[in-house]
């Protein structure tokens, strides 16, 4: 884990931070400038869908059928860009983080044009 403290307190917690719980531990101290954080893992697939609406990229980014995607949204389950939504045909954009409790999140990614039925390409980009 990562703890984030100001300078006066830094050294406090280096000497007498010892256990967390049942749990030793031991203490790193970097400058912030040196932290680079965890890595991200993800996954990206491109996809097909008939619109931008919450359903059909639910469907596609967790590879579920449309019905079991509006359970979730009716279920309160997914957020995008961190707010709740429970609708079902909104509209999403390009770069919209999308969280399912339960199922991990997305991102929609870049558009890669039509199809001939008029089918739009995307990349989603799960996290893993």
């Amino acid at each position: 884990g990562y703890l984030f403290v100001c300078e006066e307190i830094a050294r406090y917690i280096e000497m007498n931070l010892e256990r967390v719980g049942p749990v030793s531990i031991t203490i790193e101290k970097i400058p912030l400038a040196e932290f680079n954080g965890p890595r991200t893992k993800t996954e990206v697939r491109s996809v097909s869908v008939m619109s931008m609406r919450l359903d059909a990229l639910l469907a596609a980014g967790l590879q579920l059928s449309r019905s079991k995607a509006a359970e979730l949204v009716r279920a309160g389950r997914v957020q995008i860009n961190h707010q709740q939504c429970n609708n079902l045909s909104a509209i999403l954009e390009l770069d919209d983080l999308v969280s399912v409790r339960g199922f991990g999140r997305f991102r929609i990614g870049e558009k890669g044009g039509t199809s001939r039925k008029g089918r739009t390409f995307l990349e989603i980009i799960r996290y893993i």
